[in-house]
């Protein structure tokens, strides 16, 4: 059993009541950089979860992803997409990302050791104009 299944399916209830649709970014070129970009709030066109909003991030794995989950590969909004244009009235907005990760399957004991390495996998993906920040709080 996956102890996490029961978070997926939780998420699949609580979004399945939202208003969720697939970004489309075909048309999108994103610029790969080696480092980090910093950005200073005066130069962001919208800012996902910064303060005073709030955000959350989560990653959920399982060996049985697609027979919880209801979605494609992808990624979505769940709410107004169009909170994400530079023609957004609200500087800040809040966030939440949510990934769903498919795994093979994992022995009990294994468990902690997988989340802790998940915790410090570096997906070296830095996107020119785009910074990533964590500010942990409770």
């Amino acid at each position: 059993m996956n102890i996490f299944d029961k978070y997926i399916l939780a998420i699949q209830n609580a979004l399945s009541l939202a208003e969720i649709s697939r970004l489309d970014f075909s048309k999108i070129k994103w610029e790969l950089t080696e480092k980090n970009t910093f950005l200073m709030e005066r130069d962001t066109a919208i800012e996902l979860g910064g303060y005073p909003k709030e955000s959350v991030n989560i990653i959920v794995p399982s060996s049985d992803m697609y027979s919880l989950i209801n979605f494609d590969d992808g990624i979505y909004c769940i709410g107004d997409p169009s909170l994400l244009s530079k023609k957004a009235v609200e500087k800040h907005i809040s966030f939440g990302k949510i990934v769903f990760l498919e795994t093979n399957g994992l022995a009990e004991k294994d468990y902690y050791d997988f989340t802790q390495s998940e915790l410090l996998t570096d997906s070296r993906v830095r996107m020119k104009d785009v910074m990533l920040r964590q500010s942990p709080v409770n």
